[in-house]
């Protein structure tokens, strides 16, 4: 009996070595591949920050010339919100496309060898 416990301790500690390496890289792979996505989200970030910033007064300019100046204040904004809009929900569609970063194939697998090991033992 002592020898069987020995046996599944050793193998338990194998098993719970080698899933956790499986489960680091089932979580590096599919964070990997949210990776365009969340540059996506950057990317509709940095245009709201710059359309806010700079942008926008150059637009207030311009626009001022043909309309008063709270219209040109509008007319500005809504562009802008705009670009920003469809670079972000690009980003967010993409993110959703991609798989979660969770070992969900590997914590199933180490289920599965943990009930095999104890039939083994058993």
């Amino acid at each position: 009996m002592a020898d069987a416990l020995g046996r599944l301790s050793e193998e338990t500690g194998v098993l719970v070595r080698r899933e956790l390496e499986q489960a680091r890289a089932e979580v590096w792979s599919k964070l990997k591949a949210a990776a365009p996505g969340l540059g996506l989200l950057a990317v509709g970030g940095a245009l709201g920050v710059a359309a806010g910033a700079s942008g926008y007064r150059v637009a207030l300019r311009v626009l001022e010339k043909p309309l008063p100046p709270l219209s040109a204040a509008v007319v500005a904004m809504v562009g802008f919100a705009g670009g920003s809009v469809v670079a972000i929900t690009t980003g967010l569609q993409r993110l959703k496309e991609s798989p979660l970063p969770v070992p969900s194939e590997t914590v199933g697998e180490g289920a599965e060898a943990m009930r095999e090991a104890a039939e083994h033992v058993a």
